[in-house]
């Protein structure tokens, strides 16, 4: 998975200082910017990082957990797709050629995407995370959840109706990695309301910090 139309003077340039490459005033969230960052493309709001490449740390935390599985990985589902920071770390980081299907709500970011990588392997949907799951006929060995409106997760996508359609997309043994940034005075830890709803589907789960965020990762009972 590589750039696209980016001049190497740009990414010099942006180890020194950020790079605007688009502005979008998105239905859906607001303001975006797309910004050339350390070489990275990075995608933000006013109060958050979408999507960073391998400096994404949340997922980069997840990826890492399941790391050594990953090659036994056929295919893998990213709610909330962005501008592909996981479909970049598993392509140029684990060099996977794990079949990647991504949706993605926003038309703009999906545009941006198509715009700016080469990519291959990868079937993009753009359409809302449970619809898609509502439709969706297929089984993943990994589901990663990166679904954001700015730092906020949508309350549908902590319910227990959400996390039950996304174990029907799982096969067995198959992990699911879903982050969350806690909201400012809010206690997220393994005895919250949205963990013990998140363990009552996926019974063996890990809570790990990343940053700010939390991560739940769950294994799917064979």
């Amino acid at each position: 998975m590589k750039h696209r139309g980016i001049k190497r003077w740009k990414k010099f340039l942006s180890f020194f200082v950020d790079y605007p490459l688009e502005r979008g005033d998105s239905e859906i969230t607001g303001g975006l910017k797309l910004t050339l960052n350390m070489g990275r493309i990075c995608l933000s709001t006013k109060n958050a990082i979408y999507s960073y490449e391998d400096l994404y740390t949340s997922l980069s935390v997840g990826l890492h957990f399941v790391g050594d599985r990953i090659p036994e990985f056929r295919n893998v589902l990213i709610l909330g797709f962005g501008m592909g920071s996981v479909a970049w770390m598993l392509r140029n980081e684990y060099e996977s050629p794990v079949r990647i299907v991504g949706v993605e709500l926003d038309p703009w970011v999906t545009r941006q995407f198509h715009k700016y990588y080469d990519f291959e392997d990868i079937e993009l949907h753009n359409m809302d995370a449970m619809e898609f799951l509502k439709e969706n006929k297929e089984r993943f060995d990994l589901v990663c959840i990166d679904l954001f409106e700015d730092e906020l997760t949508p309350p549908q996508f902590e319910e227990e109706a959400f996390f039950r359609l996304v174990a029907g997309a799982m096969n067995p043994g198959a992990y699911v990695i879903y982050n969350k940034l806690p909201a400012a005075g809010e206690n997220f830890s393994p005895e919250s309301r949205l963990a013990g709803t998140f363990t009552g589907v996926f019974p063996n789960t890990r809570m790990l910090p990343a940053r700010a965020n939390r991560l739940l990762i769950g294994i799917m009972e064979t």
